[in-house]
């Protein structure tokens, strides 16, 4: 394991661990998630709180694999798996002119737009580079030291993450 792989790793357990956790800290954020997905992804209303359990269960179980150094590759491989769904999701919520927010970490008045996409880019080039990692590192162990750093650049990054919206509405303002 590298500790680039470790440093992904890290940030996206962390953002799929908020994500999950924002979706489902109360019945108002989790209604809200599950009218997003129905408005988003255009499923019946009866498949809407089925679907946003199993996004919110899939998260969580991912967030875990990714911590877990036996099932890293699959948490990683998860990671990877998600985000292209929820990319596709978001691309076609896009191109049919859906104007409504994803709630992607809870509460968001921000609607769906290339925001999102570009955070979603991001984050599958963070899923391939820590899969990458950590298939080429061939579990090399990392000391106490690499992983307090690794940590420390994760924690921020996903914060970032969870903020885009906020950050990409502050940066459009003059």
């Amino acid at each position: 394991m590298t500790v680039t792989a470790l440093a992904c790793r890290l940030a996206l357990a962390v953002v799929l661990a908020l994500s999950a956790g924002g979706k489902a800290r109360s019945a108002a954020t989790f209604m809200a998630f599950q009218q997003s997905v129905k408005n988003l992804a255009a499923i019946p209303a009866r498949w809407a709180v089925p679907t946003a359990a199993a996004v919110i269960a899939a998260e969580s179980a991912c967030a875990v694999a990714l911590l877990i150094p036996p099932a890293e590759i699959a948490g990683e491989s998860l990671a990877l798996g998600l985000l292209a769904v929820f990319t596709v999701v978001i691309a076609a919520a896009v191109a049919r002119g859906v104007r409504a927010p994803c709630h992607c970490f809870g509460t968001s008045s921000s609607p769906v737009s290339a925001d999102q996409l570009l955070r979603n880019a991001f984050l599958i080039a963070l899923a391939g580079l820590a899969l990458a990692g950590t298939a080429l590192g061939g579990g090399a162990r990392i000391s106490a030291g690499a992983f307090a750093v690794c940590l420390m650049a994760a924690l921020p990054l996903a914060g970032a993450v969870a903020m885009w919206d906020d950050l990409a509405d502050l940066l459009r303002k003059p």
